[in-house]
């Protein structure tokens, strides 16, 4: 269904509606980067065309580029799209507090929302 494109987990939710998630995991402690560059985001924004996701998170042990995120805000501001970033400092406070997961998606939300706001 990817299109020989690697996602880590795809999950569905019905609560409070249907919404589609596409989570990406990268490990940039083991790579040449250390950060999430603006080509990863876009990739799995092309995804969500077959995927026909709501919601893209992205989890990374490191940071999200500067680029990146423009980007995400980009994408957010045009589409019906969310992008959701957990960074390494997120990572560090679930381990310590599971349940700050929540927190942290909160968090996203809101600047999603911001983006998405409507002017009346």
């Amino acid at each position: 269904a990817t299109g020989g494109s690697e996602v880590d987990l795809l999950f569905q939710s019905l609560r409070p509606v249907y919404l589609r998630w596409q989570i990406q995991c990268k490990n940039t402690d083991h790579v040449a980067l250390d950060h999430v560059a603006l080509d990863h985001v876009a990739k799995e924004v092309g995804l969500t065309q077959m995927l026909y996701s709501n919601i893209i998170v992205i989890i990374t042990t490191g940071s999200v580029s500067a680029e990146a995120k423009k980007y995400a805000n980009h994408v957010m501001w045009h589409t019906n799209l969310s992008i959701l970033f957990v960074e390494r400092s997120d990572i560090d406070r679930v381990a310590a507090d599971p349940v700050s997961i929540v927190d942290i998606f909160e968090r996203e939300t809101k600047k999603a929302m911001q983006l998405k706001k409507l002017d009346l």
